[in-house]
């Protein structure tokens, strides 16, 4: 019988992700996971608002770009690592991404993006410590995942 995490592995392993964005840390520039968020909430609404049309808040989370973050590490060595998921059709496509994230991530602690060519190793990868007793993962967006599934 599969544990509750290995299932929740399993879903997450099932979005193919574009970018996978690491949180470096930095002790003069710590950030809560709570700034974490909405540092993320910011920069996924941009993400959003610059490369798709301007009614992709109706629509379905798949059609949107989105992040799902984990955090490893204690104290002054916690760092976030982020999958996102951007939609396969979206305006704009000549501008990059990856260069999108860097100019729109500032005065926060220093991030690694890189693309992402192996989408279910790479969740294995950032959810590594992910167990039942240590859920580390967090969605930006989780009530928008909710009412999709429904």
């Amino acid at each position: 019988m599969k544990s509750i995490t290995e299932d929740y592995k399993g879903f997450l392993s099932e979005i193919d992700y574009s970018h996978m964005v690491t949180i470096e840390p930095l002790p003069d520039k710590r950030m809560t996971l709570d700034n974490v968020k909405q540092s993320l909430r910011e920069v996924e609404f941009k993400l959003n608002k610059f490369f798709l049309k301007r009614t992709w808040s109706k629509w379905k989370l798949l059609d949107r770009f989105f992040f799902i973050g984990f955090y490893e590490g204690k104290g002054l060595m916690r760092h976030h690592h982020l999958l996102l998921y951007s939609p396969k059709i979206y305006s704009h496509q000549y501008c990059s991404v990856k260069n999108f994230l860097y100019n729109h991530w500032t005065d926060r602690q220093p991030i690694n993006v890189t693309e992402i060519y192996d989408s279910v190793g790479m969740t294995r990868y950032s959810s590594k410590e992910m167990t039942i007793h240590n859920d580390n993962f967090y969605l930006i967006n989780l009530v928008i995942l909710l009412l999709n599934l429904i």
